[in-house]
């Protein structure tokens, strides 16, 4: 509904990578790593080993920045307001990391083709590591609250099923898709850049 396709055809293939954050306001910089490596495979560009594992990097970050999101709104539904303080303040530290990156903590505007806008800024690595660190922590805490909560177990438990072949017959993807016991992930079964490297443990339940 953003009218992105008649957007890129007046834009230069470098400036359509700034409207790719808009396109999805939960994962601006996977769309970017999309948009780009679309680019780059049509060209037939094989990106550095260190720009693939930045990639990599951040746009694991932001797959769990955006799964805060979907996390803290759907307690927030259920009507438990505590969580999405826990998760927002967790993605904050996230779109932190991405500010002292790319310069912009929403519209990151980091990848290029190619590769990326630059290298990690000095000290980047170790603030990243460090809230890694309190993010597992914190996201143990989390999960106590959500799966220790009755009202929550009441309310979700037995709803909404998908069996497989239904979750096919729809399209289902993505986490959606492995929930009903799809086994596809694209970072596996179609892997790209460094995820070739990378063992992904796929979810599926």
């Amino acid at each position: 509904h953003r009218g992105m396709e008649k957007i890129f055809e007046n834009r230069t293939l470098m400036q359509g990578i700034r409207y790719t954050d808009n396109s999805d306001y939960l994962s601006p910089m996977l769309c970017e790593i999309a948009y780009v490596g679309a680019a780059e495979q049509l060209m037939g560009l094989e990106v550095p080993r260190r720009a693939q594992y930045i990639r990599l990097l951040v746009g694991e970050m932001q797959r769990i920045a955006s799964h805060l999101v979907a996390v803290g709104t759907y307690l927030l539904d259920l009507g438990a307001f505590t969580p999405i303080l826990w998760t927002f303040r967790d993605r904050e530290g996230i779109l932190s990391l991405f500010e002292a990156l790319s310069g912009s903590r929403f519209t990151v505007n980091y990848m290029r083709v190619g590769g990326v806008l630059h290298d990690f800024p000095k000290g980047w690595l170790r603030e990243c590591e460090a809230f890694l660190d309190k993010l597992e922590k914190n996201l143990d805490e989390l999960d106590i609250l959500i799966m220790g909560n009755e009202i929550f177990l009441a309310r979700t438990q037995g709803v909404g099923f998908t069996d497989m072949p239904q979750a096919i017959a729809y399209g289902l993807t993505g986490p959606m898709g492995r929930a009903s016991g799809v086994n596809w992930d694209l970072r596996v079964n179609r892997p790209y850049m460094a995820y070739r490297e990378v063992p992904v443990n796929v979810q599926v339940r």
